[in-house]
């Protein structure tokens, strides 16, 4: 299990080991303290100042009383040593314990250490409440990544690395069919997008303008990883605690504060076709009353084709299109063309055509498969000790993101070319499809996107053991995304291709320029989209003892929250004045919650944790545009003994309609052929089509059980497991269903048909946004690592494995549930086995990491017709190797001494995806579960001083 850490004599809990003097020193992560060697020459000292140096050289943290050390001596160190032995060795013969924290603090005193001092050291906050608790692991699941995970994994965004994770069953990349143009975001058991709450330093952060019509998330392109710190995983709702958006679970993406010096990191990755480079560089001082740290990060990529990829170009694979260059001819009517024995006519490369022949190309052979990419950020941390009481702190995030995505060429599809064409041979007017192959007839988006975070804050102690927070932020994102050749101007189409002029005329019987690259953007147009989202939000809360039970202290805390949204949007193209689609929502949340800690039965002692706790929390959130909403969650903890915690956990959640969905404007078409009337006899009924917002949408609702067990014997050093059982399901989802479903089922949807009062025939069908679908999610969790000290290097082998044993899905109304488990669908799915199985090995100045990522088989999309092909059933290994090349040659430079060298092969065998029918097989491959890229290797250089 990875171990969270911070920096000790921050908070007041630790004042009660540290007091009156307080040394303290960090850097390293904590999740390295036992499997790093550390080369040391500490001479024979006065033991606190030998203790700081040890810090220092090791990178380690420490917490301990100078005085109670006075007229200690150390004994020398020299060699090669892990953290632990060279604590052992420097103590030897002076009196002095030490012992490892559950934030990775290594705590020094004398023998022996108070197990009252070390409950304090070791509260902690953890995702998933604001309860302080003496370890990492309590009633509730929280799977934590560190930097040095992150790092190793050879991934170079935070969307990417997540994407390998066992609990994000679904990748949602940035070619990802189910984002807006080029974002990203995380998809917890597979549920649909939206579903997983995305907080930034615990904190609630905008979702997203061009989002919001897409579950509202958080681009996770507005987070470089050169600025994090780690990541935790809640895989269950938890809306009890932070409110809207967690039905499936929470992704709490921790940023750096804290920073002696200055760092900086350069990566440089490639794949065939396509490559990547990075670099931040981060500044930090602090003193005993404040810190302050700055970092900035830069990133850019590459865009990867198709035509680099055989499975998205080739012919030899998927979905055909007649609409090639050159094209392919029809007759109107079905009779032969003129001059040929077949309706049918193939263009060849020399203008003459091919009787009964047909081109047919793959539609995505000239797309972006993976968009060009340019972010440049900069994030800020400073904190100040007002008083001895009272501290204030600020944070600033800013991000500045350019991507072009998608761009291929316009297509016509049996489109009609009149005889009076200037370029027509047939001299009657005929079908076409064709392919466009000039810049002006060239689509695609280009977006910029600036995403701001400014937070200030204070947090205070009161009375015996009572904390309190409150916080004020903005978080906001301003885009603007230029579709060049996004829009059809259908008036100025039919003119080209019915001019007689050739100079103003479509040739489409030519494999060159098929008009002017002028007169082609006269037809397909610019489309612009202007969006901006903001946040404000003030949040506050205390934490403290509410009484004592015979068992222990009850725990507490009571807190309040607003939230305004707004969001503006505006559309525009340049051959239309409609004004329709600009309008601005807001939207206003005041939210009340609480949180509480019981201890029902008392440990053996105060190092052993409560025997028995029940825990608990609240929350009522009350929105201005569509009512209030209550979400309880409840939890149980026992630990039979010190090593084993046996925990169980009922959460409901919920999420918000998004003022698109509620107040979208609606747009409506005449003559659209055709329902089936079921109140009519079955009757064929053309209609007004309409499509917009629902002003009535209620919140999707949802609720999660868990149930499992955290294992860490002490007979066995180094080893930890758990198993955990979870089951999450989601009602009223927030869906568009057909006009023939809305028909069908029209008592389930009232006022979404509109009938004639007299004859009651259908006049108008609505399908715009409805409550209606159920999810049902179900699977277990094994998680097992260990950690082995030898004379040949630290060895830490490790698994982690999700399995899923159910999902089922309601998808329409009438219908039993539809099983989904291990079956691709373009809505939503989950694969029944995902697993990571990893090998590290350390030893002095060298470490290597090797990991296996398994995938199991699952059925491909449904295209009618063809038979579901299996998919899945794969290993991709990953390796990582570093090498400290300051310790080795620089120990004593202080620019130099901790410079770093990293090597990363991300699927090492270079295994590339099988063929699928994913968007009907334009794609050529499942963006969800394989990566285009095949193997990507990075390097990667880092110092510090």
């Amino acid at each position: 299990m990875a171990v969270i850490f911070s920096r000790p004599c921050i908070t007041a809990a630790v004042l009660a080991l540290c007091s009156p003097a307080i040394v303290a020193a960090q850097t390293g992560a904590a999740a390295e303290v036992q499997t790093e060697s550390y080369r040391l020459d500490i001479p024979a000292q006065p033991l606190s100042d030998a203790l700081q140096m040890f810090a220092r050289l090791a990178r380690q943290q420490l917490s301990f009383d100078a005085a109670r050390l006075a007229g200690k001596t150390s004994q020398p160190l020299i060699g090669e040593f892990t953290a632990e032995a060279a604590l052992r060795r420097l103590l030897v013969g002076t009196g002095i314990a030490f012992r490892r924290g559950s934030q990775g603090v290594w705590l020094v005193g004398p023998a022996p250490l108070s197990n009252e001092s070390a409950r304090d050291v070791e509260e902690i906050l953890v995702t998933g409440s604001r309860l302080s608790r003496a370890g990492v692991e309590g009633p509730v699941p929280v799977n934590i990544y560190t930097r040095r995970d992150i790092e190793r994994s050879g991934q170079m965004t935070v969307a990417d690395f997540l994407s390998t994770l066992p609990e994000i069953s679904l990748a949602s990349p940035e070619n990802s069919s189910a984002t807006y143009f080029g974002e990203s975001t995380v998809r917890l058991r597979g549920l649909p997008v939206g579903t997983t709450l995305v907080l930034v330093n615990g904190r609630r952060v905008t979702g997203g303008s061009t989002t919001a019509g897409f579950g509202g998330y958080l681009d996770l392109n507005n987070i470089p990883s050169g600025v994090i710190e780690r990541v935790e995983v809640v895989p269950e709702g938890s809306s009890a605690v932070y409110g809207s958006d967690a039905l499936a679970g929470v992704v709490n993406i921790i940023l750096k504060k804290e920073i002696d010096g200055v760092q900086s990191n350069v990566r440089y990755g490639r794949a065939s076709g396509i490559d990547e480079k990075s670099a931040d560089v981060a500044w930090g001082a602090s003193s005993d009353r404040g810190a302050i740290s700055l970092i900035g990060s830069y990133y850019q990529r590459s865009d990867l084709v198709g035509t680099e990829r055989s499975i998205v170009s080739s012919n030899a694979y998927g979905t055909l299109i007649d609409r090639c260059n050159p094209g392919t001819v029809y007759s109107v009517d079905g009779s032969n063309l003129p001059g040929l024995n077949s309706p049918t006519a193939a263009m060849t490369e020399s203008g003459d055509f091919v009787a009964g022949a047909v081109n047919r190309c793959r539609y995505t052979s000239e797309r972006a498969l993976i968009p060009i990419a340019r972010r440049a950020s900069v994030f800020g941390f400073g904190s100040y000790q007002l008083t001895p009481q009272v501290e204030l702190f600020a944070e600033f995030l800013y991000t500045r993101q350019n991507q072009e995505f998608g761009f291929t060429h316009w297509t016509l599809n049996r489109t009609r070319v009149p005889a009076s064409n200037a370029f027509n041979p047939f001299g009657q007017d005929v079908l076409v499809s064709y392919r466009f192959n000039s810049a002006g007839a060239l689509a695609g988006v280009e977006t910029d996107v600036d995403f701001m975070r400014p937070l200030i804050g204070a947090r205070g102690t009161f009375g015996s053991d009572w904390k309190w927070e409150v916080a004020a932020w903005q978080a906001g994102e301003k885009v603007f995304g230029d579709q060049r050749g996004g829009a059809l101007n259908v008036a100025n189409r039919a003119a080209a291709l019915a001019s007689s002029d050739p100079a103003t005329a479509l040739n489409l019987f030519t494999t060159g320029a098929s008009a002017s690259d002028a007169l082609l953007r006269s037809i397909f147009t610019e489309f612009n989209l202007h969006t901006s989202d903001r946040s404000r939000i003030v949040n506050g809360f205390v934490r403290g003892t509410a009484f004592a039970l015979p068992a222990g202290d009850v725990s507490v805390v009571l807190g309040a929250e607003y939230v305004r949204n707004d969001l503006k949007w505006r559309e525009t193209a340049s051959y239309s004045t409609d004004s329709a689609y600009n309008f601005t929502y807001d939207r206003q949340v005041a939210s009340v919650f609480s949180e509480i800690h019981v201890p029902i039965i008392a440990g053996a002692t105060a190092q052993s944790g409560d025997l028995l706790a029940l825990s608990g929390a609240l929350r009522y959130d009350h929105y201005d545009d569509f009512g209030g909403h209550t979400t309880p969650q409840l939890a149980l903890e026992f630990r039979p003994w010190q090593s084993l915690l046996v925990r169980a956990a009922y959460a409901e959640a919920f999420k918000a309609p998004s003022l698109i969905s509620l107040y979208y404007p609606v747009y409506t078409a005449d003559n659209q052929c055709c329902v089936t009337d079921p109140q009519r006899g079955g009757e064929s009924v053309s209609y007004i089509y309409s499509y917009g917002g629902a002003p009535g949408l209620k919140p999707e609702s949802g609720e999660s059980l868990s149930a499992g067990l955290v294992w860490s014997p002490t007979q066995i050093d180094g080893l930890e497991t758990s198993l955990s059982w979870w089951q999450i399901k989601q009602y009223d989802r927030t869906t568009v269903l057909d006009p023939q479903t809305i028909v069908d089922y029209e008592a389930l949807f009232p006022g979404y048909v509109t009938r004639d009062p007299v004859t009651r025939a259908i006049q108008a069908v609505s399908v715009g946004f409805v409550n209606f679908g159920e999810l049902q999610v179900s699977g277990f969790d094994f998680d097992v690592s260990y950690s082995l000290s030898t004379a040949a290097g630290t060895w830490q082998p490790g698994l982690r494995v999700s399995q899923m044993y159910q999902y089922d899905a309601a998808i329409l109304p009438g219908l039993p549930m539809t099983d989904r488990l291990s079956k691709a669908d373009d809505d939503a799915w989950g694969p029944r086995w995902k697993g990571v199985l990893s090998l590290g090995w350390s030893l002095g100045d060298y470490s290597v990491n090797v990991a296996g990522r398994y995938l199991g088989a699952y059925a491909d999309y449904p295209l009618a017709g063809v038979s579901r092909r299996e998919l899945g059933d794969f290993w991709l290994f990953d390796l990582s190797t570093k090498y400290d090349l300051g310790r080795a040659f620089a120990a004593n430079n202080r620019y130099l001494r901790d410079a770093y060298l990293q090597l990363s092969v991300v699927n090492a065998l270079d295994s590339l995806p099988r063929y699928s029918d994913h968007r009907s097989g334009y794609i050529g491959y499942d963006p969800a579960q394989y990566d285009i890229r095949g193997r990507f290797v990075t390097a990667h250089f880092g110092v510090q001083f």
